[in-house]
C-alpha cells in the first residue's frame, strides 16, 4: 500500500498505513509513504525498513525484489525450503551444461539465462497452483517417456504455447499441439523468446 503526504509527514503517514484496518485485511506486504522529497518503505513480512530521498528510489530497487518473487541472497540463506530448491536447481544447471557444453560459452549465455528463467517460472507456477496437478512436470514426463532425446522439443512447445496470447478455441488453428493446449498464456518476459536447449548429440 502506498500513500502520498505533505512534506515532512512521511514517518507519520507510514505509521497511519500500519494502523489502517485495510492494511491488515489486505495482508499488505509492502508499505510506502512519500512527500515527493523523501520516502519510507517497509517490508512487513521481514520487518525491514528503509528511508531515503525520493530521487534515489530506483537505486533502492533491490529492497522491492520480493514483489517480483525474487528473493535476496540473505532471505534464501534463511529459508530452508529455498535452500533446498536452490540446491536442486544448481545440480540441474551443472548436469545441463554437461549435456550442452556449447551453452557455457559467452555467445550462448543469454540463451542459458533465458532457459533457466523459463524453468524457474514454471516451477514457481506449479508451487503456487497456477499450474494444477503438477501440469508442467507431468506433461514432460508423459511426453518424453522412452524418448528422452526429444525433451528439448517438448519444452520448446510448452514455452511457445505459454508465450502465445491466443484464446483456447484458437489454439488448434494456431498449430499448438493437443498435449500443450491446457497451458495458459503467461504474460512473462521469459516466454517472449522461444529458444530452448538441444541435446549436445543433436
Amino acid at each position: 500500500m502506498t500513500s502520498v503526504c505533505p512534506e515532512s509527514q512521511v514517518a507519520q503517514t507510514l505509521n497511519l498505513l500500519r494502523e489502517n484496518p485495510k492494511t491488515q485485511s489486505a495482508k499488505a506486504w509492502f508499505l510506502l509513504a512519500t512527500d515527493g522529497v523523501t520516502f519510507e518503505a517497509e517490508d512487513r513480512t521481514e520487518d525491514e525498513h528503509i528511508t531515503d530521498v525520493f530521487s534515489r528510489l530506483a537505486d533502492r530497487s533491490g529492497f522491492f525484489l520480493p514483489l517480483a518473487y525474487i528473493m535476496t541472497v540473505q532471505k534464501i540463506k534463511n529459508n530452508p525450503i529455498d535452500v533446498k530448491a536452490t540446491s536442486h536447481l544448481n545440480r540441474f544447471y551443472v548436469e545441463f551444461l554437461k549435456e550442452n557444453p556449447d551453452w557455457a560459452t559467452e555467445e550462448r549465455r543469454h540463451d542459458l539465462n533465458h532457459f533457466m528463467a523459463c524453468l524457474i517460472f514454471c516451477f514457481f507456477a506449479e508451487d503456487t497452483g497456477i499450474f494444477l496437478n503438477n501440469l508442467f512436470i507431468r506433461t514432460i514426463q508423459i511426453m518424453t517417456e522412452g524418448v528422452m532425446d526429444q525433451t528439448h522439443e517438448i519444452m520448446a512447445e510448452l514455452f511457445r504455447t505459454m508465450g502465445l496470447d491466443t484464446r483456447n478455441d484458437d489454439r488448434e488453428k494456431g498449430g499448438i499441439r493437443s498435449w500443450a493446449r491446457d497451458f495458459p498464456y503467461m504474460k512473462a518476459t521469459c516466454f517472449l523468446e522461444q529458444r530452448t536447449a538441444r541435446n549436445s548429440a543433436d
